[in-house]
């Protein structure tokens, strides 16, 4: 390749310097390179602060849990009261479900995905395996995975054997197997009811004023023909503690 000329040389180095004192371009520069800096520095910042599995586990069964509500019971994963719609049985209530329904749970199998992904590898870790193994029973509890969801909650209580909310969900799963179980079959119905109240009472016990823990011992009390006093009792003890919420609405109406 030919050299360039001195006097070529010394033009083209002129031009360039010539060309960057022009304040637009000097301006142009600066800016550039404030740019790259502060994306620098935000990076860094995003990385150290990044969320940890647990976190991002947590987040995504909050996304699982809203806007629905899989089961009658009442889960610590349910923040907003939803209106229970069984969709047991012929298929009716499923066959109405509209689009945006469908994508809702096309979005939900997507977040349960990464939810299990991240809470799994959060409950490796000693200090986040509780919660880790409590927010995977509420996920598996979402996919109607009952015996996998329970396996969750016990090894959340080895961990935390006074955490009231697990024994309310530990609870609660019971209760749903009671409403699951084969009408014909007592002494299924029966044993599932009794775990369910056997755990809601240990929360209350840890808990005496755990919204979910009353709403659902109210609720299994009600499925039991024998216990329509206690049933009442009980509802009426949930409303001295809540009376406004869309919850103690529902309540209301289990009174009826």
């Amino acid at each position: 390749v030919p050299e360039l000329p001195e006097k070529e040389e010394k033009k083209t180095v002129s031009d360039w310097r010539s060309w960057f004192a022009l304040p637009g371009v000097r301006l142009a520069f600066a800016v550039l390179v404030v740019c790259v800096l502060s994306f620098a520095v935000w990076r860094s910042a995003f990385y150290k602060s990044e969320e940890s599995d647990l976190e991002k586990g947590l987040a995504l069964v909050q996304i699982v849990y809203r806007g629905q509500r899989p089961f009658k019971s009442r889960l610590t994963a349910n923040a907003e009261h939803q209106p229970f719609i069984d969709t047991r049985g012929d298929g009716s209530s499923s066959s109405r479900s509209s689009e945006a329904d469908r994508q809702r749970a096309f979005n939900n199998e997507a977040a349960r995905k990464s939810a299990e992904i991240f809470l799994q590898d959060a409950a490796k870790n000693q200090s986040d395996a509780a919660r880790a193994h409590h927010a995977l029973g509420l996920l598996y509890m979402a996919e109607r995975k009952l015996d996998a969801a329970a396996n969750e909650f016990n090894l959340a209580l080895k961990i935390e054997p006074n955490n009231a909310g697990i024994y309310s969900d530990l609870g609660a799963l019971y209760l749903e197997k009671s409403r699951l179980a084969n009408p014909e079959d007592k002494k299924e119905f029966s044993a599932s009811a009794e775990l369910a109240l056997q755990n809601l009472d240990n929360a209350l016990k840890l808990n005496e004023n755990l919204p979910e823990a009353l709403f659902n011992r109210a609720l299994m009390l009600q499925k039991m023909p024998e216990m329509k006093n206690e049933a009442r009792a009980a509802w009426e003890k949930y409303l001295e503690k809540d009376a406004r919420s869309k919850w103690a609405e529902e309540a209301r109406r289990n009174l009826e």
